[in-house]
């Protein structure tokens, strides 16, 4: 088998060479992803869509803990920051049922003495949803989410912030989910709540992109396409368009970015097609 790496006019011609040489075995690659094998009378293709969409979301996951000798006042004490941290976002224009909070989660704090007694620990994570920020001028969502930031600052634990609390090290795995480099965990991450008709386009257009390949090769080597025989479709959220997807728990599925103007969608197929 010969290899070609992305240079497809090299590839077409050096096919056509080794077609007119090897009768026995003729079998020909186009492209690192592309091949086409005459004795299985087959066509291997590749195909790709992306697109880049402006968000139209925002998630804002906090982790706020507390710890105390005593679980029932950790409980107490940590609710009563759960509800002082509502209350600074219902200020600012955050509505009530844009506010989620998640049971929570109990831990022990780290004990620095033989002879300490046990600190118990109450971790809760709350999630902030704002919808609709496609809507708005990129200053505005960057003055609400500086806003947002500095209110929740004091009694929360911020995504990159560090903590020993089960919160934090929740958000922070969900958080590397969706972050395109490692080490950086943002405020706020931004996503599209209508990318389910997006998906079926891209597939769409991906599969139209190998099935043009696939015809390409057809007509170098002067035989007639046939019917698919496989196809395969990675989940679109691979680590080539930067983003991940189905999110557990705490954020919701989709494709997520760290960037507010943009988020990366694509789709990626493997198909095969026989020929006479």
């Amino acid at each position: 088998m010969y290899k070609f790496l992305k240079d497809r006019n090299v590839g077409k011609a050096l096919c056509v060479f080794v077609l007119a040489v090897v009768v026995i075995m003729p079998v020909c690659a186009f492209a690192e992803t592309s091949s086409c094998n005459s004795v299985n009378k087959t066509i291997t293709v590749y195909g790709k869509a992306e697109i880049s969409v402006r968000p139209d979301v925002a998630y804002f996951p906090m982790d706020i803990s507390t710890t105390a000798p005593i679980i029932d006042d950790a409980y107490s004490e940590n609710m009563t920051k759960v509800e002082n941290t509502i209350k600074k976002l219902e200020k600012l224009g955050i509505r009530r049922e844009w506010i989620k909070v998640l049971d929570g989660q109990l831990f022990k704090a780290e004990s620095y003495g033989a002879g300490e007694a046990a600190i118990f620990g109450v971790s809760n994570i709350v999630v902030l949803t704002i919808p609709n920020i496609d809507k708005m001028k990129p200053e505005k969502l960057k003055e609400k989410v500086f806003s947002i930031a500095q209110a929740v600052s004091r009694t929360t634990v911020t995504p990159y912030a560090a903590s020993s609390s089960p919160g934090a090290g929740r958000i922070n795995g969900e958080l590397s989910k969706t972050i395109s480099y490692y080490g950086y965990n943002p405020v706020a991450v931004f996503g599209i709540t209508n990318y389910e008709k997006m998906d079926e386009k891209l597939l769409v257009d991906a599969i139209k992109d190998a099935k043009k390949e696939a015809e390409g090769i057809a007509k170098i080597l002067d035989v007639k396409l046939k019917e698919m025989t496989y196809f395969y479709q990675s989940y679109p959220y691979d680590n080539s368009c930067s983003n991940t997807g189905n999110q557990s728990e705490i954020l919701p599925e989709g494709p997520k970015s760290s960037n507010a103007k943009a988020v990366k969608l694509c789709a990626t197929v493997n198909l095969i097609y026989s020929f006479e």
